[in-house]
C-alpha cells in the first residue's frame, strides 16, 4: 500500500509539472517569438540592396521626384512577412490605398494631402503571393508623372488589407506623396555663360533645354543652374492666398561646397525676377573662379 501511495504521488507531481510547460518548452518558447506581421519596402529610384524606405520615419524617400514630363515611371515595392524567417506554406497578399493615411504626417509638415487620383497611377496587380520557404511578395505600380498636377499635394499609401496577419503599426505604409507648389511643372531653361566681368559681353555658351522645377515644400522649389558642376538653386517664396512674393534664389548648400572646393567665389549672389504671371524666372549672378570672371544666367519660361 505504500508503493502505492508513493507511486501515485509520483505521477500527480510529475502531470503537475508537465503542465507548468508550454507547449514547445523543448525547443521554443511561443511566448518570447514576435507573431508574423505585415511590413513594406521600397527600394527609392537609383536606390540598390533592401531597404526599408516605408512609415513615417522614411516618409521623405517615398516622395515622388519623376519628371514631369516622362510619360510613365515604375516604382516596385514588396508587402515582407516578418517574426519568421520564412513562410511555411503559400500566403496570397492583398493591398489597396489606404485614404485614413492621408493626415499622418501632418505634425511634420502641417500639409494637407489629397487622394491621388487614380488617374494618374496604375497597380499592375492588386494581389501577391508570399512563396512557401520565402517572406516576400513583389508589386509594380506605374505612375504618370506628365497627368499629375504639380499645384497639388498628392498621396497614395498602399497597405496590406489581407486578415490573416496584422499589418505592421509604424512600417504598414509606403507614402508616397507629392508635394504641390504654384512654381513647380516643366520649363524650357535658357542657360547663357559670359566669360568676363561684362553681362553684355558675347556669351561663350548658349542653351536652350527642358528641365523641371521641382517642389521642395510647398513654398520652395529646387532646379539646376547649368555652371560648373551644375548644383540646384534653391528658390523660395512667400504664398499669401496665391499672391506669391518675396522671391528669393541660393544655391543650394551640397552646391556651395562643390564651388568652394574649386576655387570659386561669388562676386554677385544669385538674383532673382519673375514676371506678374510667374511664367518667367530669371537668375544671374557673378563668380571668380581664380583666374577669371563668370556672369551666368538661367532664365526659365514655364510650358
Amino acid at each position: 500500500m505504500r508503493h502505492i501511495k508513493i507511486l501515485l504521488l509520483f505521477f500527480i507531481t510529475a502531470l503537475g509539472l508537465s503542465g507548468c510547460l508550454k507547449k514547445d518548452d523543448a525547443n521554443n518558447n511561443p511566448y518570447t517569438i514576435t507573431a508574423p506581421v505585415y511590413t513594406m519596402e521600397y527600394i527609392t529610384p537609383g536606390g540598390s540592396g533592401t531597404t526599408v524606405n516605408s512609415g513615417l520615419q522614411f516618409f521623405g524617400a517615398a516622395a515622388l521626384t519623376y519628371p514631369g514630363t516622362d510619360i510613365s515611371d515604375t516604382a516596385t515595392f514588396t508587402v515582407r512577412l516578418t517574426g519568421t524567417s520564412v513562410s511555411d506554406k503559400d500566403v496570397t497578399v492583398t493591398i489597396a490605398p489606404d485614404t485614413k493615411a492621408l493626415a499622418d504626417n501632418y505634425k511634420t509638415d502641417s500639409i494637407t494631402y489629397e487622394a491621388m487620383p487614380d488617374s494618374v497611377y496604375k497597380f499592375i496587380s492588386t494581389t501577391g503571393t508570399i512563396k512557401k520557404g520565402s517572406s516576400v511578395a513583389s508589386f509594380q505600380l506605374v505612375f504618370f508623372p506628365s497627368k499629375i498636377n504639380p499645384v497639388k499635394n498628392y498621396m497614395l499609401a498602399p497597405t496590406p488589407t489581407s486578415t490573416d496577419h496584422e499589418v505592421s503599426g509604424n512600417l504598414g505604409h509606403i507614402y508616397f506623396h507629392t508635394i504641390g507648389n504654384p512654381l513647380a511643372g516643366a520649363y524650357t531653361w535658357e542657360y547663357i555663360r559670359i566669360p568676363y566681368n561684362d553681362s553684355t559681353a558675347t556669351p561663350d555658351t548658349h542653351t536652350t533645354l527642358p528641365t523641371i522645377l521641382a517642389p521642395i515644400s510647398p513654398t520652395t522649389v529646387s532646379v539646376k543652374t547649368g555652371y560648373y558642376t551644375t548644383p540646384d538653386y534653391l528658390i523660395s517664396f512667400t504664398n499669401t492666398g496665391g499672391v506669391l512674393t518675396n522671391f528669393s534664389a541660393v544655391i543650394s548648400p551640397d552646391g556651395l561646397t562643390s564651388f568652394a572646393s574649386g576655387g570659386i567665389s561669388f562676386i554677385i549672389n544669385p538674383t532673382i525676377t519673375v514676371s506678374a504671371d510667374y511664367k518667367t524666372i530669371k537668375i544671374y549672378y557673378l563668380v571668380f573662379n581664380g583666374s577669371a570672371y563668370r556672369y551666368v544666367f538661367d532664365n526659365f519660361v514655364k510650358k
